[in-house]
């Protein structure tokens, strides 16, 4: 499975040093699924599958890896505020922590996507100031794009 960054730059981008997460909390597969929910469309498909094997050593290299780490940590984040095992569902618990709220937990999720979206914005403002160096791009294909307006 091809993804644009690899789990290791989820971790180094959209992550703090004091969330203690193991690295298997992030797979390739949510990776996958993150780019295919809002980098894919928003590129188009020629374009993303063309990055998918040169992004690296590119303009579009720091804005890309930035909205996909992102996009990719609010599409776990809800998997990450509950426990599952043997036991069932539970929310992490102790006497010591108050656990953030409904409202709250969302609140994060909007800002990661948020802040994921103004990277892909960047993006597809080198992309679009360079028509010669991404040919593939064709905005009349992607979905937030029409109009000028961007959707999402």
């Amino acid at each position: 499975m091809r993804t644009l960054i690899s789990p290791q730059k989820v971790f180094e981008q959209a992550f703090t040093n004091n969330e203690c997460l193991p690295q298997s909390a992030v797979t390739p597969a949510d990776i996958a699924a993150a780019e295919q929910r809002w980098i894919r469309p928003a590129l188009g498909k020629a374009l993303y599958e063309r990055l998918l094997t040169t992004l690296y050593n590119t303009p579009l290299d720091a804005p890309l890896v930035a909205a996909s780490a992102l996009f990719t940590r609010a599409l776990l984040q809800p998997r990450l505020d509950i426990h599952t095992d043997q036991m069932g569902t539970t929310s992490p618990g102790s006497l010591h922590i108050r656990h953030a709220d409904e409202r709250a937990r969302l609140r994060v999720r909007r800002e990661l996507i948020r802040q994921a979206q103004l990277h892909l914005r960047s993006a597809i403002e080198i992309i679009e100031s360079q028509p010669d160096t991404y040919p593939d791009y064709r905005p009349e294909t992607t979905i937030r794009r029409v109009g000028g307006i961007i959707f999402r």
